[in-house]
Order: C-alpha cells, then structure tokens, then sequence
C-alpha cells in the first residue's frame, strides 16, 4: 500500500508517494470526482434548451454552443442574420428575436418596405391629370384635368383667348 501524502496541487486528490519516492495525486474532474471522466473538453449538459454541443472548458465550466434559428448548434442563422420566407412579395428577409423569417412587403415599386403603397402619392407621368395617386393594383393614376375650369387668361391683341 503506497504512503499517503500532499502533493499541494488543489487539482489533485488521493495524493500518495509513487515508487520514485515523487508524492501525486490524481486528477480531480469537473465534477469533483477523484480520477473521474468529467474533464475539459468532454461532453456535459449545461441544462439550457437553448445550446447544443455542450464541453466542459478549461475551468470546468459546462457550457454550449447557441443553437441557431436552423436548430443547428453554433450555426450562423442568428436573429437579424438573412433567410428566405418564401413570399414573393416580401424582401429584405431576415429573423427576428423569436427566430421567424420575416420579410417587408414590396411597395409598388417593387422596393421592400419602400414608401410608395396603394393611396400614397405618385407622378403617372401625363400632364393631362393631377392628384396621382398608387390604385390598389398598384398602378399610378390621377383625375383628369378639367380645362374648362381653369381660368381664362386674356389674350394678346389679335390671338384667340386662352384657358389656362
């Protein structure tokens, strides 16, 4: 039976003197267990739902990898990270806090999350109207001009009147 002993490292236990006559001890894992297998580096269970791939680290702390709104531990798909919602209709996809893909609704521009919505004023281009404004099918259209409300200038000697 070998001669107990203190080899003064806190990280040992069951500290004996060896056939060298060199006092050590075993290795105490992160569980506190003398000789155990709960060692930096292997596999624990940091009790988080939210973390995978959990190892114990250099100062036996059990800790995990994020899981990512994939479901893949340590993945890149993080909240505010891009992802595809599958709507045509939307850009600009990326996850929020609850990890849901979510995009902004294209304007009728086609610009995601862009200004330019059914209602909202636009220029169809034609000097015959005004008040244009993005129908409901996103077409930009305005009211006819009424010429024969405007004004009447008057016109210059010898020219006919005018209708501004």
């Amino acid at each position: 039976m070998a001669t107990p002993c203190d080899d003064g490292d806190p990280g040992t236990g069951d500290d004996v003197f060896g056939a060298s006559c060199v006092c050590a001890g075993e290795l105490i894992d992160c569980d506190g267990i003398v000789g155990g297998p709960a060692v930096p580096g292997t596999a624990c269970d940091d009790n988080l739902t939210t973390t995978g791939n959990d190892v114990y680290g250099p100062s036996c702390i059990c800790a995990g990898e994020l899981i990512d709104c994939a479901g893949t531990p340590g993945g890149p798909a993080l909240p505010g990270t891009p992802c595809d919602d599958g709507d045509p209709t939307t850009g600009a996809d990326a996850y929020d806090a609850n990890c849901e893909c979510i995009g902004l609704d294209n304007d009728c521009l086609g610009i995601s999350g862009g200004s330019a919505w059914p209602g909202t004023p636009c220029d169809d281009g034609t000097s015959t109207t005004q008040l244009d404004v993005w129908s409901t099918d996103c077409i930009c259209v305005g009211q006819l001009v009424d010429c024969l409300a405007c004004p009447v200038v008057p016109a210059l000697p010898s020219t006919p009147l005018q209708r501004r």
